[in-house]
């Protein structure tokens, strides 16, 4: 099931090069719609690995199928209560670590090594970002899981998060989603990143993921 997804758009939008973190404005990033809904959690998962280091580039392809997109997630970490980056809190720092893990361009999971699973550390500004590849769809047809990427947040004073991150236009989300159901949460919009992609042979879709933490 590898291969560029069938729904991203044509754009020109500018490369980002490497693991470089963009700075964001929190008027951008907050939207005048669920300004403040925490992120939900979504199903874990079978396949996570606790210890995933901290890599640059984290997710090698499978060369045996066709070639994949490049994936750019940026975004920043809110403090759900606030709306405002969450940064400190009562002046102590948070520490914050996003773990991800995600299938490869053929949907497999790397279950012996780290090939697609990193720990990405979230900036003292609140900006937390990744480069991978497009995680491939899963499954017997017809129950395919759509292509996601699994995240588990951690910050000093924050619940942790465990949710899914999803493609908006992905025809396998919510209740095509048979391949989990309902506690995986593909249908909630609130996990959902809107994909621009460019190129022509070598292609590259980038998306946002803000993630809004609740304080204990």
């Amino acid at each position: 099931m590898g291969g560029p997804p069938g729904w991203y758009a044509a754009s020109s939008a500018n490369a980002i090069a490497g693991q470089e973190v963009v700075e964001v404005s929190a008027a951008a990033a907050i939207g005048e719609e669920n300004t403040c809904h925490p992120t939900p959690n979504a199903a874990m998962g079978p396949f996570y690995s606790a210890g995933a280091p901290f890599l640059k580039y984290w997710c090698r392809r499978d060369k045996s199928v066709a070639p994949t997109p490049k994936l750019t997630i940026m975004g920043k970490v809110y403090d759900a209560s606030t709306c405002s980056p969450a940064t400190r809190l009562n002046g102590t720092a948070l520490n914050a670590v996003v773990e991800v893990w995600q299938a490869d361009n053929n949907g497999e999971y790397d279950n012996v090594a780290y090939n697609c699973r990193s720990s990405v550390p979230v900036l003292p500004s609140g900006t937390w970002g990744f480069n991978s590849i497009m995680p491939a769809r899963y499954g017997d047809l017809p129950c395919l899981r759509p292509a996601h990427v699994h995240l588990r947040v951690t910050a000093a004073g924050y619940a942790t998060l465990v949710t899914q991150l999803y493609f908006a236009g992905d025809p396998y989300l919510g209740d095509a989603d048979c391949g989990c159901g309902s506690a995986c949460r593909s249908g909630d919009a609130l996990l959902w990143s809107n994909l621009t992609c460019s190129g022509q042979r070598k292609i590259r879709c980038r998306g946002r993921f803000d993630i809004r933490l609740v304080p204990l």
